[in-house]
């Protein structure tokens, strides 16, 4: 049995597709964001950090310390940890890279970078349908150089 209602609401849709054909249409239904996709080698766990929202300031900059600190013993020809924060905890991760320039004296190298995140909307008018849109988010890569010890 087809619904009134729901075609209605289809109809309506397609109307203001039809109407302005420039804008993108908005997706209703439920949002479910996923993280992007993470590319690394198995020497990046022991030399990378990635911030999240919910880090606590102190415990990225302790967890950071603690793997400067064994950086020569598990990996030597690395001499640097690579500190990774997106979108909202830009500021954080720009404010841990503060921290170690000014207070520890090690040299901090910045690089800014869009990283594609796919978010997955769940149509409950269209029999569940679930329709993915690729977005740019803004991400901040810090390199925090291990003094040379001799």
């Amino acid at each position: 049995m087809i619904d009134i209602k729901r075609l209605q609401n289809i109809q309506i849709k397609l109307h203001k597709m039809i109407d302005n054909p420039t804008k993108q249409p908005r997706f209703e239904g439920k949002h479910i964001r996923h993280a992007p996709s993470k590319q690394f080698k198995y020497s990046d766990l022991e030399t990378s950090v990635h911030i999240k929202s919910s880090t606590p300031y102190i415990s990225a900059i302790k967890r950071i310390n603690k793997l400067l600190n064994k950086l020569p013993k598990s990996q030597p020809k690395f001499k640097e940890i690579t500190v990774l924060g997106m979108g909202a905890t830009i500021e954080k991760t720009l404010s841990i890279g503060v921290y170690f320039q000014k207070d520890q004296g090690l040299k901090v190298d910045i690089l800014t970078k869009s990283v594609d995140v796919l978010d997955e909307f769940d149509d409950e008018d269209l029999d569940h349908d679930t329709i993915y849109k690729k977005r740019k988010v803004t991400a901040v890569e810090l390199r925090i150089h291990k003094e040379e010890e001799e």
